[in-house]
């Protein structure tokens, strides 16, 4: 009887580790974030619109293009905070012997279309917002590093994960608020279908390992460069 019990128990485990991948598999599947859903939610929360911020950044890109000094208006203007070094002081906008691959893609590939001394005749934006961009200095071959300025009007928002954290792309945002939503659903119609309920003495065991894992703050100047 108890090798019985053993093996009826094995084949229950096996088939509810089977339907867990079915429904992880469906759980993707219906919780995917299209691009309409996000331009749907933009439309209807106009308060993350950006065309105040594109229009703002548009005024001061033809001041630069008028000849004003670019460093002066980053430092008036721009909202990355890597542009406060350690002791406060506001650096002109200079990121300096910069790799390349460094940076997210919109900002080098405009970057490096310039050569020194130009500013790219349009905005440039990405996912942190809309950039006026100035090459100072760029170096020779694909491992050449390069100099660059920056004026950001910056579309990011607080991460409601984490308020006390580095502010996150709005596009991130409306991603996570429109997934979370289609999870709670998934969830309520699964219970629904199936009809699901968990016992009112039911409790999670403590976790087992209390390792804390250092993370290393988040660098001022990871505006424009790469997430990992």
């Amino acid at each position: 009887a108890a090798v019985r019990n053993q093996i009826a128990l094995q084949v229950k485990l096996q088939q509810a580790q089977y339907l867990a991948r079915l429904y992880s598999d469906v759980a993707v599947w219906k919780t995917q974030v299209t691009d309409d859903e996000v331009a749907a939610y933009f439309a209807e929360h106009k308060e993350l619109s950006s065309e105040a911020k594109r229009a703002k950044a548009e005024q001061i890109l033809v001041r630069a293009k008028n000849g004003e000094d670019f460093a002066k208006l980053a430092n008036e203007f721009s909202q990355d905070p890597g542009n406060k070094g350690q002791n406060g002081e506001l650096n002109g906008g200079a990121y300096q012997n910069v790799p390349r691959g460094t940076m997210v893609k919109p900002f080098e590939s405009a970057a490096l279309s310039l050569e020194p001394g130009q500013i790219h005749p349009t905005l440039v934006e990405s996912d942190f917002g809309f950039h006026i961009i100035k090459l100072d200095r760029k170096g020779l071959g694909d491992s050449g590093t390069y100099d660059v300025r920056h004026v950001l009007f910056a579309t990011t928002v607080p991460d409601p994960d984490n308020p006390d954290g580095p502010e996150i792309p709005v596009k991130v945002y409306v991603t996570s608020q429109i997934e979370a939503e289609k999870v709670k659903r998934f969830k309520a119609e699964a219970v629904k279908a199936t009809g699901v309920t968990v016992p009112s003495d039911f409790s999670l065991p403590s976790p087992v390992s209390t390792t804390v894992v250092k993370r290393k703050a988040p660098s001022k100047r990871r505006v424009v460069r790469k997430r990992n």
